[in-house]
């Protein structure tokens, strides 16, 4: 088969992960943090703790590089210690590639050769987020990346420590790297090739100068050119550029290969395969490698790409395990070795198809069942336990349309029905996990999987997966005090990946008796934060990484839970939830202020009393207020002051919220998306697509991962504390919610604040105290209580204090 060079190239670049710059794109949506209480895209970090053979719970929805690190474990093959150094680098890579560098502490190579740029030749900082903008484009086109940046910036800053800034020698050279960047003429569609410098110019200048003038002709694709440059300042012994030029000599060599000139490819495979033997580190071994292993693919299609790199994957003998599970991914997610060759293919496979379309029962052709597709699978078992095991859609991106759903059915049952056959054939774990992952255990049709599950040792790789789903079952049919004799060992394993230790107390609090078990299983340790929806991982990555250790974030319900508990949970409940020993320390401080707040809303200040003290002692924000309130004789002189509490601080609430409370803000801090106070449940719960239920439009907490798993989650927290309460405690929660609805915020506090304004007009908090009652119904929600009050409160401001500062931050009422 005979590949044009373009399409080699194409692939070299590729598949050579010599990172290769996004195309330009910025977010809509606002930047707000929120709680991950299971990873389902990628494991826990530190990353080496699964790379090291802690699986925990597979997860479908994980990226294939780690179903495929899953896949050596549970066939009994671990990872060497260099393998689990590559795979972790390729996964640091990825994660840096995709994430804001800025959030993440890490060094944005453009930006910190823009501004090191800026003090070369005196350029304004300012213009260089709108630089660096104007050249992604270009970058892109010419294939040019960070790491160019990088090197880059190591060159300038060589240059600085022996030229000052804004010196002729600097000017010159950043005028000459601008024209291989793009810079001169944003508008230009090509790179300038500097000029060469006299031969009386510096030693270190005439090296920097020929390097720029090699790697434009290396951009433009003069290979030859290029190299013979690069060999030249490879060969001076004393060249600041030596090493780097060496190493482009090769990269050269390597991308000037042609199908056509086989003598030369061999002469340069061999090349490529001394230099990486001669390396002196093995980060440096595997950057050759990256780029002698597209070579290897010159003459091969995708599918035997595929079995050439798994077989050297699960075998354990290739120099770069990183590099090759990265090009089998890169395989497995669709991308073609040789797009120009294989396109034209699959054109042909298109019509072929379309002609016989109107005969075909089945859904349109998906990506999955295509022909390449076929092939991919058929090409390893490891191909095929990962798209497999990957079948599920993601939760982000399900089709819940009717059609959708029919789709997705007939999808998923195919390739359960598949993973089935494949572990009754085989037998092993690999496949067991497939079968389990992608069928479950609740079917009786499956009774010989569950058995097999059953029997899993406690060692195996596979252990923690089969126990989560055969806990699953027996929650599904109701066998909650089994289910809790298999959950209860689990919860005491040490070092479990918290994202599985929170699977497994999901499913402990859905196995429970009682309403107190079930709410301490239900607070889950949140693995992770991230502060946007366009993040990959938390902002703390660097720290999760270089612990040996798991750690998490500030413990949360799930959404559903925090919902089904601030609806149906009796003020009796939620004062043993609040005084609980069994309450986390950090939990405690937020359940408590929910709980002070709802006494008070309940009239029921003795309560409110009793849990003072703690809720003082826990949020040192609210210690004098709450302190003040505590100490405030009984009637409207401690009713104002449970008023002060709550309206100085936007995240009081009688309600608990899943995730990340209030995306992370101070409880004292305004929330600029509807995280301020509360609006008030109705009596009776709204369909899911009324207002309601879509108040707050921005979540606190989310599941990125398979719509299988995401099901599961739900399913543990419907209803699961209203089911477990009497008869009695429900009847006292339903009149409990129709009081909460009553006092709602403006109405309770407005009455309060406007009493006492009449009986104690030159109490100091007043004014401000009458202010917050004109502003609740924009702070919260539009309701005729609401403006009723903001109008009351509006004139006993501006009439009793009118020359007040709070006055004049009132100019209107709502």
């Amino acid at each position: 088969m005979k590949i044009q060079s373009r399409g080699v190239i194409a692939s070299l670049l590729a598949l050579s992960f010599m990172c290769t710059p996004t195309p330009p794109a910025k977010a809509c949506a606002p930047d707000l943090a929120y709680s991950i209480l299971v990873n389902g895209n990628h494991p826990d970090m530190p990353l080496k703790l699964y790379a090291a053979g802690n699986l925990g719970i597979v997860q479908s929805g994980w990226a294939k590089s780690y179903l495929v690190v899953a896949y050596r474990y549970l066939n009994h093959k671990p990872l060497s210690k260099g393998e689990q150094d590559s795979i972790v680098n390729l996964w640091h890579s990825r994660i840096k590639g995709g994430s804001h560098f800025s959030s993440m502490g890490l060094i944005d190579d453009r930006d910190a050769y823009l501004a090191l740029r800026s003090k070369a030749i005196g350029a304004d900082l300012k213009k260089n987020q709108d630089l660096s903008w104007n050249m992604d484009r270009f970058l892109y086109d010419q294939g040019i990346s960070d790491s160019s940046m990088a090197q880059a910036r190591q060159t300038l800053s060589m240059l600085l420590q022996k030229y000052k800034p804004l010196s002729p020698q600097v000017r010159e050279w950043v005028k000459a790297q601008d024209g291989i960047y793009g810079v001169p003429a944003q508008k230009q569609q090509r790179i300038i090739v500097p000029a060469e410098l006299p031969k009386s110019a510096d030693s270190a200048l005439q090296d920097c100068r020929d390097y720029q003038i090699a790697a434009a002709n290396f951009y433009l694709k003069n290979y030859d050119k290029s190299t013979a440059i690069f060999e030249k300042l490879a060969a001076k012994t004393s060249s600041p550029m030596k090493a780097i030029a060496s190493y482009m000599v090769l990269r050269g060599k390597a991308a000037d290969v042609r199908l056509e000139q086989k003598d030369e490819n061999n002469a340069v495979a061999h090349l490529l395969q001394s230099a990486a033997a001669h390396a002196d580190k093995v980060s440096t071994r595997e950057e050759i490698l990256n780029l002698l292993r597209p070579i290897n693919y010159l003459n091969q299609t995708s599918a035997e790409a595929v079995k050439m790199l798994s077989s050297d994957i699960v075998k354990g003998t290739t120099q770069r395990f990183g590099g090759d599970v990265g090009d089998l991914t890169f395989l497995l997610d669709g991308n073609p070795l040789h797009p120009e060759a294989e396109s034209t293919s699959n054109d042909s496979a298109t019509s072929a198809k379309s002609e016989t379309a109107t005969t075909d029962s089945k859904p349109p052709t998906s990506f999955e069942e295509s022909k390449a597709t076929r092939e991919l699978v058929a090409a390893s078992d490891l191909a095929d336990f990962v798209l497999t095991i990957q079948s599920s859609v993601y939760a982000d991106s399900y089709d819940d349309s009717p059609e959708g759903k029919a789709r997705e059915k007939i999808r998923e049952e195919r390739y359960a029905n598949h993973a089935l056959q494949m572990w009754r054939q085989k037998k092993s774990d690999s496949w067991l996990v497939a079968a389990i992952t992608t069928n479950g255990l609740r079917s009786p049709d499956t009774r010989d999987l569950l058995d097999a599950a059953k029997n899993v040792a406690r060692t195996s790789p596979a252990y923690l997966t089969c126990r989560f789903y055969i806990a699953d079952a027996l929650i599904q049919s109701g066998k909650k005090q089994e289910a809790r004799a298999v959950l209860s060992p689990l919860l005491s394993i040490a070092n479990m990946p918290p994202s599985s230790r929170n699977l497994f107390t999901m499913q402990m609090a859905a196995a429970s008796s009682s309403a107190a078990d079930y709410l301490m299983y239900a607070v889950q340790q949140a693995p992770e934060t991230l502060q946007s929806n366009t993040d990959l991982v938390t902002p703390k990555f660097l720290k999760a990484e270089s612990s040996n250790s798991y750690s998490t974030e500030t413990p949360a319900f799930d959404a559903q839970v925090a919902d089904d508990i601030s609806r149906n949970a009796p003020l009796s409940t939620w004062m043993s939830f609040a005084q609980s020993n069994s309450t986390s320390k950090q939990f405690k401080t937020i359940v408590l202020r929910s709980a002070w707040t709802r006494a008070q809303l309940l009239q029921r200040n003795d309560q409110a009393l009793k849990i003072s003290d703690a809720l003082a002692a826990t949020n040192p924000l609210l210690k004098n207020a709450v302190m003040k309130f505590k100490n405030a004789p009984e009637g409207p002189a401690r009713q104002f002051a449970g008023a002060c509490v709550v309206l100085k601080n936007f995240g009081m609430t009688p309600y608990l919220e899943g995730g990340l409370e209030r995306h992370g803000e101070r409880i004292n801090e305004f929330d600029w998306y509807n995280g301020n106070f509360w609006v008030p449940f109705p009596v009776v719960k709204p369909k899911k697509d009324d207002e309601y239920s879509g108040w707050s439009s921005y979540a606190t907490v989310s599941f990125s991962g398979s719509t299988a798993m995401s099901e599961r989650i739900k399913g543990y927290g419907e209803n699961g504390l209203n089911s477990r309460l009497t008869p009695a405690e429900r009847r006292t929660a339903d009149a409990e919610r129709a009081l909460i609805l009553k006092n709602n915020p403006s109405r309770y506090y407005g009455e309060t604040v406007l009493s006492w304004a009449k009986s104690h007009p030159s109490d100091p908090d007043v004014p401000e105290m009458l202010y917050r009652v004109v502003k609740l119904p924009k702070w919260t929600a539009e309701s005729p209580d609401g403006s009723k009050y903001s109008k009351k409160a509006y004139f006993a401001l501006h009439n009793g204090y009118p020359g007040s500062k709070w006055a004049k931050k009132a100019v209107c009422y709502y």
